[in-house]
């Protein structure tokens, strides 16, 4: 059961994310919560998914994101 306490922390986070970030902010928070309870309703673990979002994001960081890009439209 949720207690108050939690309650008003989630309405806090939820009312700053839309107030900083607008409804896309939003979108991705619910995406990213999404992603998170992966892990918890499989019972895998968190490192396989942590990785699987930090591939795609250091390549693209790296200024390698356009290079893979073209050579995966190729296959």
């Amino acid at each position: 059961m949720m207690t108050t306490a939690l309650v008003v922390a989630l309405v806090i986070c939820l009312a700053m994310v839309l107030g900083i970030t607008g409804w896309r902010g939003l979108t991705v928070m619910l995406v990213a919560t999404g992603l998170g309870l992966i892990p918890v309703l499989f019972g895998s673990r968190r490192m396989n998914c942590l990785g699987i979002l930090l591939l795609p994001f250091t390549c693209n960081m790296s200024g390698f994101g356009p290079t893979i890009a073209q050579f995966l439209r190729r296959m």
